[in-house]
């Protein structure tokens, strides 16, 4: 079987399925092209060039990316987006891993890439959300069932938006958040993530006990409360970090990290680059737009 993504996969355990979407999701300008999951033991696989923007993440095991000659590590539970285009890649797999991957067509599909933490100019990782698993895992699914079905198009549609709504701290479709927990997570995105609220004030809200309700956020969300606040906090500078004219300063204090170096130290703990790296590269890929 030929694969969509690796240039040679005779070590590889594949499932792979194009994805020919609907005149109505192609009006949308992004729908996925193709998806997959592959089992690889350890060894080097050179990845082919592809027009579409890839996210590729790693359900299990560790390799390094190598992307222009620059390698970047993956390891279980991160992923990245590959840029579309003429790329010299390979995977080097140190523990025999188990991948998924969404290739994504359209106009709109940097936009996309962009809302999942990508920087576009070059593959960079990210932690995942269990939720973001879950939800990646349910399109991978659903393309490699229903692909060629003629309701596949907008089930596959809605599960991408759910893709993006799991990146942003919502869980998937599957495991529906309770009342109480829903209001914490709600009052937290409705300040826009400003708000350092301690695990005392978010079990207020929820009118639980403290230790009680970080027992129930952990289960429904995946991840412990002030984990969770802090990756949304992330998520949500680096949309601040695009904007023009914008400093490192000004993104911190708007959620809630009035210490520039404080707010600089923690965006790198998660995101792997500085804030003024982060800026750079955008800008320097919208210079290139």
């Amino acid at each position: 079987m030929e694969s969509y993504l690796l240039a040679e996969a005779r070590n590889a355990s594949l499932q792979e399925n194009i994805h020919h979407p609907d005149e109505l999701v192609r009006a949308g300008r992004v729908w996925v092209h193709a998806a997959g999951r592959f089992e690889l033991a350890c060894g080097r696989y050179a990845l082919k060039p592809h027009a579409q923007w890839v996210w590729l993440a790693f359900a299990s095991g560790e390799a390094s990316l190598v992307w222009d000659e620059t390698p970047v590590v993956l390891r279980a539970c991160e992923m990245c987006f590959l840029p579309a285009g003429q790329h010299a890649a390979e995977l080097n797999v140190t523990h025999s891993a188990l991948c998924l991957y969404i290739a994504l067509d359209g106009e709109k599909a940097p936009d996309i890439a962009c809302r999942l933490g990508a920087p576009l100019d070059a593959p960079m990782p990210h932690r995942l959300l269990p939720s973001e698993l879950d939800a990646a895992g349910e399109i991978v699914r659903a393309v490699l069932r229903r692909a060629a079905t003629p309701d596949a198009s907008y089930q596959i549609a809605q599960l991408l938006y759910g893709l993006l709504a799991a990146h942003w701290g919502l869980p998937a479709f599957k495991s529906p958040v309770s009342r109480e927990i829903a209001r914490v997570v709600d009052a937290l995105r409705a300040n826009q993530y400003r708000d350092n609220l301690t695990l005392a004030e978010m079990a207020q809200i929820a009118s639980m006990p403290a230790e009680t309700f970080r027992k129930r956020f952990l289960s429904e969300m995946g991840l412990p409360p002030g984990t969770y606040l802090l990756h949304c906090k992330m998520e949500r500078a680096k949309v601040l970090l695009r904007s023009p004219g914008i400093t490192v300063g000004q993104a911190g204090a708007e959620i809630g990290m009035h210490d520039p170096y404080r707010f600089s130290k923690q965006f790198k703990n998660v995101v792997g680059i500085s804030p003024s790296v982060f800026m750079q590269r955008t800008a320097a890929v919208s210079d290139k737009g």
